[in-house]
């Protein structure tokens, strides 16, 4: 596969999506936020290296534990706001709940579908 068919091949998809095309009013997912996540989990995978902290200094569980919780929270709005995003533009919102493969928003909570 070339470069320009791999190009042409993305651009296609960019079109055909309507997730690309914010509509007015509505609220997507804080890009802040996501790029606060990446950068905590990379701290976390590589501790010192991409942040200041030193492990050493303090409990590795202590970290590992409040980093992980602080990106669940904000993964988790993240994610709600995501979910609601979708289900809005797409009008499948139904009475049991918002639904995407394994993830579902239920009375305002997200949690694993089976």
């Amino acid at each position: 596969m070339t470069i320009g068919r791999t190009v042409r091949e993305i651009a296609q998809y960019y079109m055909s999506e309507e997730s690309f095309a914010i509509k007015t009013g509505k609220h997507l997912p804080n890009r802040g936020a996501i790029i606060g996540v990446i950068k905590d989990l990379r701290r976390v995978m590589f501790p010192g290296y991409f942040g200041t902290e030193n492990i050493t200094d303090t409990a590795p569980e202590y970290f590992i534990g409040n980093t992980l919780t602080e990106v669940y929270v904000v993964l988790k709005q993240q994610i709600e706001i995501a979910l609601t995003y979708q289900n809005e533009e797409n009008k499948k919102i139904n009475r049991s709940g918002a639904c995407i493969p394994y993830l579902c928003i239920r009375n305002s909570g997200l949690f694993v579908a089976s």
